[in-house]
């Protein structure tokens, strides 16, 4: 596991990234595990079993005139992360999927499912913005599949390092959530 931090003065920007890789020896059970892995990071539902926050939490999917989703998320979906603790003042996180793809190399040595998450104040308060500076923080999950070896590089653009407010990079747990993608049943 690795964590690297940069700082773009130009931007405002301080970028945070997280790697976690895990080499599977048996060649026939490679692909069964990236499926797995896939599974675990494109159904938001399970994201609930996962140690992300520390406040418990419920993560659900709403598409964008806020109704339930239930299935896979795909690109212009939200998630909307809810504190169930009685004690949090600002219980709700949305997030919006600006990507989602899945990519396969013809010969299928490489496979790579992408999310681009941006944080947002609520559902449509994202619009296209031309100008970095007015911009949320925004995150990019690669699960990627390389012949036996399987890794996670999560990298947070964190748009808040001047305020003194929550930023992306505060509320996730991003090293426990690049290991529990990986994590092997």
């Amino acid at each position: 596991m690795s964590t690297n931090l940069e700082l773009h003065p130009s931007l405002n920007l301080l970028t945070h990234r997280f790697n976690q890789v895990k080499r599977i020896n048996n060649s026939n059970e490679v692909a069964s595990f990236y499926n797995s892995c896939v599974q675990r990071l494109s159904d938001s539902s399970r994201w609930d079993y996962m140690s992300l926050f520390d406040f418990p939490y419920r993560v659900t999917t709403h598409d964008k005139f806020g109704f339930p989703i239930y299935g896979k998320p795909e690109t212009g979906d939200y998630l909307k992360i809810t504190s169930t603790a009685t004690f949090q003042v600002n219980s709700i996180l949305w997030l919006r999927l600006e990507n989602v793809s899945l990519k396969k190399e013809l010969s299928y040595s490489e496979e790579v499912l992408s999310m681009t998450l941006r944080e947002t104040e609520n559902i449509g308060a994202l619009n296209e913005l031309l100008h970095t500076q007015q911009l949320k923080s925004k995150c990019v999950v690669n699960l990627r599949r390389i012949l036996n070896t399987v890794s996670v590089d999560i990298k947070v653009d964190d748009q808040n390092v001047t305020k003194k407010q929550k930023s992306l990079v505060d509320y996730f747990k991003w090293e426990t959530f690049a290991k529990q993608i990986l994590l092997q049943l």
